[in-house]
């Protein structure tokens, strides 16, 4: 039991290894749109504003600040962007609420991996949902951050940030539907 114990932790350590080592040695990803950006300010773990901008960060998914971990998400991020001598953001596409996606990169490191493997957001991609390879990558930290409880996967029960998004919009719509309970005396 020990033996095999042993070995499925040193597998996935040296699993894990090669990969740091391979996102070492790659550069960041192509973007045919970098910009070295200053004055950004948090509005939550995964979202900044940047000039009457919303910016949406891509890769991963943070708990809300309603949710445990929410608030530790977003002064986590404000921690890395003031301790960051290099801020480079590579422009995407717009995400569905008219929010500008960018991929964060602080001092050369990925924004969504450190996110991730802190356990401070689970992996998300929503433009390739498909099994890329950043997204293997990404979906890789999350398991091992969580076999290690590691932020928000010490708690005994996790709710996914979208699931609790869901949640929250299903509660105002029950809200908004309920038949509103008003004195209705009829006249005398």
């Amino acid at each position: 039991m020990i033996i095999r114990l042993v070995k499925n932790n040193l597998v996935g350590f040296l699993f894990f290894s090669l990969l740091l080592l391979i996102s070492y040695c790659q550069r960041p990803m192509k973007c045919q749109n970098w910009q070295d950006v200053q004055g950004l300010k948090v509005i939550d773990g995964d979202t900044l504003a940047y000039h009457h901008q919303r910016w949406r960060l891509d890769g991963f998914d943070a708990p809300e600040s309603e949710q445990p971990y929410g608030d530790v998400a977003g002064e986590q991020l404000l921690a890395w962007l003031r301790a960051s001598s290099q801020v480079r953001v590579c422009m995407m596409k717009e995400d569905v609420y008219a929010r500008k996606m960018v991929r964060l990169y602080l001092d050369g490191q990925d924004l969504a991996e450190m996110m991730i493997a802190k356990g401070l957001a689970v992996s998300f991609d929503p433009f390739y949902p498909q099994f890329n390879f950043r997204l293997r990558k990404l979906k890789f930290l999350e398991a091992m951050a969580r076999s290690a409880a590691v932020g928000m996967w010490v708690q005994d029960e996790v709710i996914h940030p979208r699931a609790f998004r869901q949640r929250l919009k299903r509660k105002k719509l029950s809200k908004q539907s309920a038949p509103q309970n008003s004195d209705r005396r009829g006249h005398e």
